[in-house]
């Protein structure tokens, strides 16, 4: 029998048709399932990912403190743990002293809120109540309006007492976020720390697994993009601290209320590019 080599070729393309159309239909038909698989990974990962982000952006930190405040140190292993902890000093401090002024803001401000909340929705059904009069002395239909402000207003009032299970399961969340954040601290302490080592061990990983020239052809190519990103994030976080330095200067010189509270929303809003605060 003679071999038809055309014959074949068609065949096998046919097959690699057919295997992509079932394979792509148990994606689509399982899509559920794979997003729900990719959400547990991601949940077991964070940490990973979250030390990785951290210590990236800290990074820049270590090293203008590793070349500039400690380089008359000569051992580069001690200078590198030196600057590891120093930078993390710095970060703490900034972050307790924004907390020990933001805390007791929201605190007040929440429990204000919770305390005025039946005089709050008196307040503007007592409006809504003035303006549909006001409406209907001059023969205008607002209550379909009103109606639904009402509506709002009653569903506002029954937020709280309804809903404690859902704030004690955004409690849980927070909690375990706030969990993930420190144990994603430590790793990006050890990813500081070793990041000579590490840095190495994936060059010569890459090293073995792709050609020298495509290397070359990376590591230039990473190096410029890890530049202009590390600067990109540096000059963002600059700004965003000028801008909420100088809201909360203005608001303390025109005597508002929440001056921190603001000025940090602020500030943290501003790293949104054209979003802003």
């Amino acid at each position: 029998m003679k071999f038809n080599r055309d014959w074949l070729e068609k065949w096998v393309a046919y097959t690699i048709a057919t295997c992509s159309a079932v394979v792509l239909y148990m994606i689509l038909s399982n899509l559920g399932n794979i997003f729900y698989g990719l959400k547990v990974i991601y949940r077991i990962v964070s940490p990973l990912v979250i030390g990785l982000i951290t210590a990236y952006i800290i990074s820049p930190l270590v090293s203008l403190i590793r070349n500039n405040l400690l380089k008359g140190i000569k051992k580069e292993h001690l200078k590198s743990k030196l600057a590891v902890a120093f930078a993390l000093i710095i970060i703490v401090l900034v972050i307790a002293l924004l907390m020990f002024a933001l805390i007791p803001q929201l605190f007040f401000s929440v429990k204000t809120l919770i305390n005025n909340m039946d005089t709050y929705i008196s307040s503007l059904q007592l409006l809504l109540h003035n303006v549909s009069v006001a409406a209907s002395e001059r023969n205008i239909d607002i209550s379909g309006i009103t109606g639904i402000g009402d509506n709002i207003l009653k569903t506002l009032s029954k937020i709280f007492p309804e809903n404690m299970d859902r704030i004690v399961a955004t409690s849980v969340n927070i909690s375990k976020a706030i969990f993930d954040m420190v144990i994603g601290l430590f790793l990006a302490i050890y990813f500081l720390a070793d990041k000579e080592r590490l840095q190495g061990s994936l060059s010569r990983l890459l090293k073995r697994i792709i050609k020298e020239k495509k290397y070359a052809a990376f590591a230039s190519f990473w190096a410029r993009c890890n530049s202009i990103l590390i600067r990109y994030i540096a000059f963002d976080i600059i700004d965003g601290i000028i801008v909420g330095v100088a809201n909360f200067f203005f608001m303390s010189i025109m005597n508002m209320p929440y001056a921190v509270l603001v000025s940090v929303v602020v500030g943290i809003t501003n790293l949104a590019p054209t979003f802003g605060p």
